[in-house]
């Protein structure tokens, strides 16, 4: 699909999305189960990139977690996948998390949605982009956005395809299934989480010779200024994202 094209649906593709999801969320769930189970560490940190990062490896083991206890696939995806193959953790440099699902996959997640915390929101950014947020954090240049996963779906084609929109290149992005399956299992930040069969296809095509560092100049964090970034205690809500458009 265009970029233009996105842009156009996006507002009436969020609304409906929105209305699905508050359904979902409004039925009774297990939120303090997986509050007692995957507990938030944000406490433990002695600076604000600290937490940051404990709040992001938070969500991304409570969505790699509940997703595989519904037989639902998580892959690592962009810079967090770069940083697992490279780095076997963060960029030292980056500060979000980036993963794939299927679309398929996370229709099914929505639908168990209300089993998430309530502290942390499903948030729609677009067609085929949405964002696993922590509502107790505000890190964005903005001031609307906590601490987030961005989640980028892919589409299961005919003839044994996957499709996504490359965010880096702006166009669809093609390749056979077996670039994805079966996933591997990856170290990232002493956790383990599953990237796709072929993660060196993917990285090459994005980043071309992904293994070479950037020239000095470029390794800076591009999302959060940390002057500005607020990390308040778990459980409290400072994001207002019925308003974050």
């Amino acid at each position: 699909m265009k970029k233009h094209v996105h842009r156009l649906v996006r507002p009436a593709f969020n609304s409906l999305f929105k209305a699905k999801l508050n359904f979902y969320r409004k039925q009774p769930g297990n939120g303090e189960f997986w509050n007692n189970k995957i507990p938030d560490t944000r406490h433990l940190a002695n600076e604000k990139e600290e937490a940051v990062a404990l709040i992001a490896i938070r969500l991304l083991t409570l969505l790699h977690t509940m997703t595989k206890e519904l037989d639902l696939t998580v892959f690592l995806a962009y810079g967090t996948l770069l940083g697992a193959v490279r780095h076997a953790g963060f960029i030292p440099w980056d500060d979000d998390i980036d993963v794939f699902m299927t679309k398929k996959d996370f229709d099914r997640f929505v639908k168990y949605s209300m089993n998430l915390p309530k502290e942390i929101a499903l948030v729609p950014m677009g067609v085929d982009f949405f964002k696993l947020m922590d509502l107790g954090s505000v890190i964005s240049n903005d001031r609307k956005r906590g601490v987030a996963i961005d989640i980028f779906l892919l589409r299961e084609k005919r003839g044994g395809q996957i499709s996504f929109f490359n965010v880096h290149k702006l166009a669809t992005a093609k390749y056979p299934i077996s670039a994805f399956y079966p996933p591997i299992p990856s170290e990232f930040e002493s956790r383990e989480f599953l990237i796709p069969n072929q993660s060196s296809l993917l990285l090459s095509d994005i980043y071309g010779d992904f293994m070479q560092l950037p020239p000095e100049k470029e390794r800076v964090a591009s999302h959060i200024d940390y002057n500005l970034a607020k990390v308040e205690p778990h459980g409290t809500i400072c994001v207002d994202v019925d308003n974050y458009y």
